[in-house]
């Protein structure tokens, strides 16, 4: 199916930032250490924000060096594709339920704009946001907006609902008061 330019556009810049992305971490974990043989007086010398730039990255450098190719991060590399498998084959599975007849791609297509929109800060639990970019999805594979729109309510509910269940009964069972987490809360917030 022919999809608009713009999205192509918008996908293949996606793309593109992915890719560098990918190779700056690989740059960061596969890289030589260099020895620092610096002089300490350097270091305080030049544009304050260009110091505090390139201290973050050595900040970030040595995460990466920490976490480097142990099992460890294949291990959660690892489940981390199964959990996002689990997700796409549970919005598909829905999808089919609704009489949604598409295919696993187009589920997981959908699912990647809808796990793109609600990535930035929005509205609490996403209410409103999950249902526009479910139904923005799945119109670029031609559901009408009226079906689209009924099942991005199933969708959010049925995928949704259960999480605010299993978070509610966390912290029941934790004995941490909500009153203490929200002096905590407003302690962050000065």
């Amino acid at each position: 199916m022919p999809l608009p330019k713009n999205l192509l556009e918008a996908g293949d810049i996606l793309g593109a930032t992915v890719l560098l992305g990918t190779i700056g971490f690989a740059f960061f974990l596969l890289r030589a250490r260099k020895a620092a043989t610096e002089p300490a007086a350097e270091s305080g010398v030049g544009w304050k924000p260009l110091r505090i730039l390139k201290t973050l990255l050595g900040h970030i450098e040595d995460g990466l060096r920490q976490i480097g190719l142990t099992s460890s991060f294949w291990a959660a590399f690892g489940l981390s594709l199964v959990f996002l498998l689990g997700q796409i084959l549970a919005f598909w599975l829905i999808m089919l339920a609704c009489g949604l007849w598409l295919s696993f791609w187009v589920g997981a297509v959908v699912l990647l704009v809808v796990h793109l929109g609600t990535a930035v800060p929005n509205a609490p639990a996403n209410v409103g946001t999950y249902q526009f970019f479910t139904v923005l999805g799945l119109s670029l594979f031609g559901v009408d907006k009226t079906t689209a729109t009924g099942f991005s309510f199933v969708v959010f509910f049925l995928l949704t609902v259960p999480l605010w269940v299993l978070g509610l009964l966390a912290l029941s069972r934790s004995g941490t008061p909500l009153s203490s987490i929200r002096r905590g809360i407003r302690g962050l917030a000065l």
